[in-house]
């Protein structure tokens, strides 16, 4: 057996360990459980709607995606928008049937700098979006060129 310490170089402070009925286990958590937080939106008439507006300069990393709509003639789409380019991110038709999806996403989920995260439906009927995301700081984010060429 070895006796070692895992401590962080910048403050000297032991790095997480979690007693556990197996013994000790390093204790690791994604910066998406430590920072996420969530909005929802709700429409029920046509138009769009902002459900997450990051700030100026920052950009948006989606971890789960919630959503709810009743059957109507019309459609749902929920996207990626910086007011010049769009990317959706979901979008069903609801003329047949209503919608109830949600996903946690895994992955790199991130929009580009100044991209908000729009829902817009096509007719009158009760929609809900949920956004689970977190925000990413300015000094992180891509244009949406630099974006557009890493997919």
């Amino acid at each position: 057996m070895i006796k070692a310490q895992l401590v962080d170089a910048g403050t000297g402070k032991q790095v997480q360990i979690s007693d556990t009925p197996y013994g000790n286990v390093l204790t690791t958590i994604s910066t998406d459980k430590l920072y996420s937080v969530f909005k929802s939106s709700a429409r029920t008439t046509t138009g769009t709607t902002i459900v997450v507006q990051p700030e100026s300069g920052e950009a948006i990393t989606v971890t789960d995606l919630l959503i709810s709509a009743e059957k109507m003639a019309g459609s749902l789409t929920v996207q990626f928008n910086d007011g010049t380019n769009a990317v959706a991110l979901f979008g069903v038709a609801l003329t047949d049937a209503p919608a109830s999806f949600g996903v946690p996403f895994n992955g790199r989920w991130m929009g580009w700098r100044d991209a908000r995260i729009e829902m817009i439906t096509s007719t009158n009927g009760t929609a809900l979006v949920c956004v689970g995301y977190t925000k990413i700081p300015s000094e992180h984010t891509l244009s949406y060129a630099e974006w557009n060429a890493l997919r």
